[in-house]
C-alpha cells in the first residue's frame, strides 16, 4: 500500500439520473412485492420485512440532508434482488439485474482521487491509472482547479471538491515542480 504526500479529490458530477434509476427500480420492486403479499401466504412476513427494510434504507439516503452525504441506494437494490428471487420466485436474471445495478451505482459514484508521491501519480479510478512524473510537463492547482499537462499533449483539468487555501496551493505547486525537476534530471 502506497502512502501519498498529497491526495486531491476532484469535484463529483451530478448523479441525478443514477439516483432516479435506482429509486425507480426500488419502486418497481416494492410494487411487485406488494402485489405478492396477497398471493404468497406462506412468506408474507418475510416479504413485509424486506419491503420495510428497502423503504428504510431508501428513506435514509433520500432524506439525509448532510452536505457531504452521497446517497447510495444499492443496499435497497440488493435486498430487492434477494426478495424478488428467493421470496417471490422471479427469474434469476431479474435478481442479477438488481445486483448489477447495485454494483454499477457504487462504481459510478466512486470518488475520483489523485494521489501524489515522490515516485508516481495515481488516479484512483476504476481501473487505477499510474503515471511516472516523467510523463508530465506540468502539474498545478490554481483557483480551485487541478491541471495536469501530459507530455503527449493530453490535458487533464477538473474542479476540486473542496476549496484549497493559498498556502496549501503554493506548497502543492512547489512540490510538483520539484518532482518534475527531479524526474527531468534523472531521466526516469
Amino acid at each position: 500500500m502506497s502512502t501519498y504526500d498529497f491526495v486531491i479529490t476532484t469535484k463529483r458530477p451530478s448523479y441525478r439520473y443514477i439516483n432516479w434509476t435506482g429509486q425507480l427500480m426500488i419502486l418497481l420492486a416494492l410494487i411487485e412485492l406488494g402485489t405478492g403479499l396477497t398471493e404468497w401466504t406462506n412468506q408474507k412476513w418475510t416479504i413485509l420485512v424486506s419491503m420495510v427494510s428497502m423503504i428504510l434504507f431508501w428513506a435514509y439516503n433520500r432524506f439525509n440532508k448532510q452536505s457531504t452525504h452521497q446517497p447510495y441506494y444499492r443496499t435497497s437494490l440488493f435486498i430487492a434482488a434477494i426478495a424478488l428471487y428467493y421470496l417471490a420466485g422471479y427469474p434469476v436474471w431479474l435478481a442479477v439485474l438488481y445486483v448489477a445495478a447495485g454494483f454499477a451505482e457504487g462504481l459510478a459514484k466512486f470518488p475520483e482521487e489523485i494521489g501524489f508521491n515522490t515516485d508516481q501519480v495515481v488516479f484512483n479510478t476504476l481501473p487505477k491509472k499510474v503515471y511516472n512524473w516523467n510523463e508530465f510537463s506540468n502539474v498545478l492547482i490554481r483557483d480551485g482547479v487541478i491541471t495536469i499537462d501530459f507530455k503527449n499533449n493530453r490535458l487533464f483539468q477538473k474542479d476540486l471538491q473542496e476549496p484549497v487555501y493559498a498556502s496549501l496551493e503554493k506548497e502543492f505547486n512547489t512540490y510538483c515542480q520539484e518532482q518534475l525537476r527531479i524526474s527531468a534530471e534523472s531521466g526516469k
